[in-house]
């Protein structure tokens, strides 16, 4: 898409199942090994009852979403605001919700609300990114092969 193709109020939405695998990756990667996401036994000790996922990891989820879906290739994440809410458990769906709330078509920025909510019903974060997307600065608009 061209940034002219968006409007204020356009949605995208995908689900993910989350699971302790990709916790258990992200862990790795991040080095935040804190037993509460890794240890299903001393998870189940806290106030959670079970292993939930990192926040940041729900943040890399719309990081993902950003990136590669809406705005999609040529989208540069320039700030993130969020609220972690709810924790997000293994073994749970979680629908990522973005919402175009302002255009910035001079410097083709937009203000996307960035929403991620469980199974259940509720939300589990909620912010806002602030994006430029101009895909023809990352080779002529052509996404990668």
């Amino acid at each position: 898409m061209n940034y002219e193709d968006f409007t204020v109020g356009q949605e995208y939405q995908q689900t993910i199942r989350i699971t302790q695998d990709q916790i258990n990756a992200f862990a790795q990667v991040s080095g935040d090994h804190n037993p509460l996401h890794t240890d299903p036994e001393f998870a189940r000790k806290s106030i959670f009852g079970k292993t939930i996922a990192h926040g940041m990891y729900g943040l890399s989820l719309i990081s993902a979403a950003l990136g590669t879906h809406f705005p999609g290739f040529g989208t540069i994440y320039m700030g993130q605001e969020a609220k972690f809410l709810k924790p997000i458990f293994i073994d749970e769906s979680v629908r990522i919700e973005l919402r175009v709330k302002e255009l910035q078509p001079e410097k083709k920025r937009m203000l996307i609300a960035t929403t991620i909510i469980k199974e259940n019903g509720e939300i589990a974060i909620d912010g806002e990114a602030r994006v430029q997307y101009n895909p023809d600065l990352f080779g002529a608009g052509s996404s990668p092969a």
